[in-house]
């Protein structure tokens, strides 16, 4: 399976809680079960760089030690037969109304793959925005929450 995270997913990996604050390990799995597993992700030089920022801001006190998230993505793009590379930035789509911020990002990168990705996050507007304009159908993604992705990796 191929995947692409929102940076709510790296957030909630590295300090080992769920996007309401509670401790909840699902994120942290799913990242590792990418990374340990036959999966794939697709990323950008800037959503790599929105990722280092924002796990740069967690507090030491806040962080799950041993996650080491942004090491354990790293090792994706270390080994060539995983087929991870950073993408071309994809075309900006104007239609992506209620759409802010860096979830356009995750969303142009989703539209632009052909291959069926899942777009991960916890962000409960923004699958609602993204359903709503029917880009899942019309474009061949998946939106899941991680829940349900730690449960397709099954």
């Amino acid at each position: 399976m191929r995947f692409i995270l929102d940076e709510n997913v790296i957030i909630c990996a590295q300090t080992g809680r769920n996007d309401r604050r509670i401790p909840d390990p699902t994120c942290g799995r799913l990242l590792l079960g990418i990374v340990h597993g036959p999966h794939s992700l697709a990323i950008t030089q800037a959503i790599w760089g929105w990722y280092g920022r924002q796990v740069a801001l967690i507090p030491a006190s806040d962080a799950v030690q041993g996650v080491g998230v942004m090491a354990n993505l790293a090792s994706l793009f270390s080994d060539a037969a995983r087929g991870a590379q950073f993408k071309a930035t994809p075309p900006k789509l104007p239609e992506l109304v209620g759409v802010k911020g860096t979830d356009r990002a995750f969303v142009e990168l989703a539209v632009d793959q052909d291959d069926g990705i899942t777009l991960v996050t916890t962000d409960r507007r923004l699958v609602a925005a993204v359903n709503s304009l029917g880009f899942p159908d019309r474009y061949g993604f998946t939106v899941r929450s991680p829940e349900e992705a730690l449960s397709a990796l099954s």
